[in-house]
C-alpha cells in the first residue's frame, strides 16, 4: 500500500483499483458493470446544484411508496433536472451495459443513481384456455 501511495497518491491508487475491479468483473459477468471513483471535493458543485431536486423527489417517492406504489433506481441522466454540465466533474467511471434484455442498448450511464416511480407493467397477452361445458 505504501508503494502504491508513493506513486501518485490516493487518487491514482483509487483509479487503478477501480480499473482492476472493472476488468475482473467484466471478465466474468453478463450483467451491467459499473465502477466509479468520485473525487469528493470536485463533485460538490453538482451535488449542491441538484440537492433540492433530489430531496424533493425522494420525499415525494417515499410518500408514494407508503401509498403502495413502487419505486426503482435509475440513471440520473434519465431525469432532465439532473442533466447539467457538471454531472461528470470529478468522476472517473467505468461502465459496461448488460449483455441481455431491454437495457442492453443503453451504452452510457451518468454514474449517478436516482429514484423514480416504477412504470406499471402491462400483463403479457396470453391465449385463454378453451372452456368446455
Amino acid at each position: 500500500m505504501d508503494l502504491s501511495l508513493s506513486n501518485g497518491g490516493v487518487p491514482t491508487l483509487a483509479q487503478r483499483f477501480a480499473q482492476q475491479a472493472f476488468d475482473t468483473l467484466t471478465g466474468g459477468l453478463q450483467t451491467a458493470v459499473s465502477v466509479a471513483v468520485y473525487d469528493v471535493d470536485r463533485v460538490q458543485e453538482f451535488v449542491r446544484s441538484v440537492r433540492t431536486v433530489y430531496d424533493s423527489t425522494l420525499s415525494a417517492l417515499t410518500n408514494k411508496t407508503q401509498a403502495g406504489r413502487q419505486i426503482e433506481h435509475c440513471d440520473c441522466a434519465e431525469i432532465p433536472a439532473y442533466v447539467l454540465p457538471t454531472i461528470s466533474d470529478g468522476v472517473e467511471f467505468f461502465y459496461r451495459p448488460v449483455r441481455f434484455g431491454r437495457s442492453k442498448q443503453k451504452q452510457e450511464h451518468s454514474s449517478w443513481g436516482c429514484w423514480k416511480q416504477k412504470k406499471p407493467q402491462h400483463p403479457t397477452s396470453q391465449t385463454a384456455a378453451p372452456v368446455f361445458k
